[in-house]
């Protein structure tokens, strides 16, 4: 089972999303989801998924801001990234 978190501001986004991870694969476990890098930095400092779906531009800042604010913390994320935008 692979582990993921999405990080979308766009709440149908993140739905349409699981919808699809859900119709085409079982192997994909969603652990987490945010809507801005404040609840995102929160879930992956909680979380460790092996895949992060992130977007680009968040409400309050960029997909970018997550990771470096992870970069100060922890060090870095071992996550495979997958951007995801309109």
């Amino acid at each position: 089972m692979i582990t993921a978190v999405l990080i979308d501001d766009d709440k149908h986004l993140r739905t349409g999303l699981k919808a699809l991870l859900e119709r085409y694969t079982n192997e994909i476990h969603i652990i987490g989801e945010a809507e801005s890098v404040k609840t995102g930095v929160a879930i992956l400092e909680k979380t460790q998924p092996q895949v992060l779906f992130l977007d680009i531009h968040l409400s309050d800042g960029t997909g970018f801001d997550i990771l470096e604010q992870l970069a100060k913390t922890k060090g870095k994320t071992n996550a495979h990234i997958v951007f995801i935008t309109a």
